[in-house]
């Protein structure tokens, strides 16, 4: 009876999502650290963060919208599109950072409303109208620049994506911030429920009083918003607005949330999984760098990553309808 008990509290641990990846992540580190012992200096570590900073707000603006069965293939654009206008508008204002910031984030919340508002109103598909944002933004930010960097000379502005509180650069302190916040909206609020609800079933959620279009709109400002954070923080690392960046990241974004336990056929995953998903994407970016591996290795990688994650959570789900 003891071992039928014990196997069945270690099945459980397998079962935790989160267990899984952090797994993933500890194995990986030993191996890049093997194959590089800078990996663990504090200089080193400092540069994920900052990295895993970047796709992490990322992969929790999809995962929302992944968990209420939706997509945003344009937050990538979105970051370059944002951080070129934050640029510009540095130099409308005068420098003045609170004026730019805010104006970059409404513009940001207004994509994402334009989203939603497709999506729900107009019945778009999800993957349509942010395959279209992908390449409008990213026209827009090039069309704006003429494909030249926009440079911000602002010091105080630079401390946003180059500062440091602590040992912590500012930027995870930032991710750290937004995981805090989303994980309570989800695990502790009526929206965080409504938003696995639509996910599960939505004419379902909508036949229960859950007001999906409110709901789903909601995901899609979020997601766009978040994206204008990212924007930002480039923006202030580079200390320039440039139409070119973060080509691929919401390829990046989406791997990490899958990889950190988000479904693709919604109503899962959680915060701090995705968390562990963006880290292991971060080091593997940065061991591909440190290990001067071709940049063209990065997008085969990427997409074998996800290729994985899918398999792994497809099947995953099939034994679960099975049992």
């Amino acid at each position: 009876m003891a071992v039928d008990k014990s196997r069945t509290w270690l099945q459980r641990i397998g079962d935790i999502r989160e267990i899984n990846v952090l797994g993933f992540v500890i194995v990986a580190g030993l191996i890049i650290y093997a194959l590089n012992p800078t990996f663990l200096t504090l200089f080193n570590i400092q540069v994920i963060m900052r990295q895993v900073a970047v796709f992490g707000i990322l992969a929790i603006a999809e995962t929302f919208i992944i968990i209420a069965l939706g997509i945003d293939l344009s937050v990538g654009s979105i970051v370059a599109f944002v951080g070129v206008m934050t640029a510009l508008m540095m130099g409308w204002t005068g420098n003045n950072i609170l004026l730019s910031v805010l104006g970059a984030l409404l513009i940001s919340c207004v994509i994402g409303l334009y989203h939603g508002l497709f999506v729900t109103r107009l019945g778009v598909a999800p993957f349509i109208i942010t395959l279209g944002s992908l390449s409008i933004f990213r026209g827009a930010a090039f069309v704006l620049t003429r494909g030249y960097p926009v440079l911000i000379r602002d010091e105080g502005f630079r401390w946003l994506g180059q500062g440091l509180i602590g040992p912590l650069p500012v930027p995870f302190v930032i991710l750290l911030i937004v995981a805090a916040v989303t994980f309570f909206i989800l695990r502790y609020t009526s929206l965080g429920r409504y938003v696995y609800a639509i996910g599960g079933n939505p004419e379902a959620a909508r036949m229960s009083g859950v007001p999906v279009t409110l709901v789903t709109t909601y995901v899609y400002v979020q997601g766009t918003f978040l994206a204008g954070i990212v924007g930002l923080l480039i923006a202030s690392r580079m200390s320039e607005g440039l139409a070119s960046v973060a080509t691929g990241y919401e390829l990046t974004a989406i791997a990490a949330a899958i990889i950190g336990g988000v479904s693709l056929l919604g109503g899962i995953g959680t915060v701090p999984g995705v968390l562990l998903g963006a880290v292991l994407m971060g080091m593997i970016d940065n061991a591909l760098i440190t290990l001067r591996v071709n940049a063209y290795w990065y997008n085969l990688v990427i997409g074998a990553v996800i290729i994985v994650a899918v398999t792994i959570d497809m099947l995953r789900n099939r034994g679960q309808k099975g049992t």
